[in-house]
């Protein structure tokens, strides 16, 4: 019993990988995120499931800092990507922190799929590491 009091205190006070704040984004006067709460532990898988434009892709889109909100915050591991509208000075290197694969996908055929998401991260590998493509 004390064990799962523990865990259950430890993870109150892990910092999220994702945490997200009263997100709100219109487009033309029509809202597509209205006060969205999430949170996210790290290793933790979340599916996000809707009907078309339910606000999937947008609420992706502000996570990952390629779209401002008009308000609320997006956090990605205790750093802030985006305030009210504003988006991070360093928001290039917080991108770096976070995967995303598009729908409309451009994926070279000729790599396996881990060898196609691992290419984002060939900035952050040695010349010989990336040519050995020991990812």
């Amino acid at each position: 019993m004390e064990s799962a009091a523990r865990n259950t205190l430890e993870s109150t006070y892990a910092p999220s990988a994702v945490k997200v704040q009263g997100l709100f984004k219109s487009f033309k006067g029509q809202p597509a995120l209205q006060g969205v709460d999430l949170q996210v532990a790290p290793g933790e898988m979340v599916a996000l499931v809707g009907a078309s434009g339910s606000g999937k892709s947008t609420l992706l889109r502000n996570i990952n800092g390629l779209q401002e909100a008009q308000a609320g915050t997006v956090e990605i591991y205790s750093s802030v990507l985006q305030k009210d509208g504003q988006l991070h000075s360093q928001v290039r290197s917080l991108r770096g922190q976070i995967g995303c694969i598009f729908q409309q996908f451009n994926l070279v055929n000729r790599l396996t799929v881990i060898e196609n998401v691992m290419v984002g991260n060939l900035p952050k590998l040695s010349l010989g590491r990336s040519l050995l493509r020991l990812f």
